[in-house]
């Protein structure tokens, strides 16, 4: 089968991740997960968020969006107070670095 998008640009995303010196769990099995759960758990300090990434499609040009699954998740995330981000990671680099600055304190860009 064909590799999504955005896993092609999992390692740019985890880069970024280790130089702002953060730790992250991904789900690499999400078919022994209940359906829906988001694909990166990031810890900093003080703080952690949910995190689904995305891409545009290169053949439809359209953007991914969140399955009924992830919406629950995501539902659930901030109903009990926790921080959910969907990243669309062909286009909001820049608003992921700007995210990630604010967090850590750290200016990579």
């Amino acid at each position: 089968t064909a590799q999504r998008r955005e896993e092609r640009l999992y390692p740019q995303w985890e880069e970024l991740l280790s130089l702002h010196r953060l730790d992250w769990w991904h789900c690499t099995i999400a078919q022994k997960s209940q359906a829906g759960w988001p694909d990166y758990v990031v810890f900093g300090l003080g703080w952690h968020a949910f995190v689904e990434l995305k891409a545009t499609s290169l053949l439809t040009g359209r953007r991914g969006k969140l399955s009924t699954g992830q919406e629950r998740y995501k539902a659930s995330v901030e109903a009990s107070g926790g921080e959910w981000k969907t990243w669309n990671l062909s286009d909001e680099w820049k608003e992921i670095k700007a995210w990630l600055n604010s967090k850590t304190g750290r200016q990579i860009t």
